[in-house]
């Protein structure tokens, strides 16, 4: 029996689903899949090489990733203030990624087409769920 290998970036999703108030439509789910979707739009490049930490922390990627995420949140309508919770976004992911260290780096080896299985799949699951 052939086991598949859990990819740490999409458990991570999972793990953040989990808690959070509005499932997937969550900040912090949101906010990982804006990163996957500012990953998508660069240049054509084998991978990332940057951590997800880096990429929310710094003015640039975070400035686009910012966008990215109202974009969702504002599509799924389901967070009131989407604003305040890219400033908890900020404030809280990188130390939930501090205790997952794993999933940070993973971002670092991303290559566009893993990128882009991550990304369809996740707006099925949106899109499903908006319907549902």
């Amino acid at each position: 029996m052939e086991t598949k290998k859990v990819d740490p970036i999409e458990h991570f999703i999972e793990k953040l689903v989990d808690p959070a108030h509005y499932g997937l439509y969550g900040e912090k789910p949101l906010a990982v899949i804006a990163a996957l979707k500012h990953i998508q739009n660069l240049q054509p490049s084998p991978t990332l090489r940057a951590s997800l930490t880096e990429l929310i922390t710094s003015p640039i990627p975070a400035s686009s990733i910012k966008r990215k995420f109202m974009t969702l949140a504002n599509q799924t309508g389901k967070l009131k203030d989407p604003d305040a919770s890219w400033g908890n976004i900020v404030k809280e992911l990188p130390s939930i990624l501090r205790r997952n260290k794993s999933v940070d780096e993973s971002f670092r080896t991303l290559t566009r087409e893993r990128v882009d299985e991550i990304i369809e799949r996740y707006l099925k699951k949106l899109e499903a769920e908006k319907k549902s």
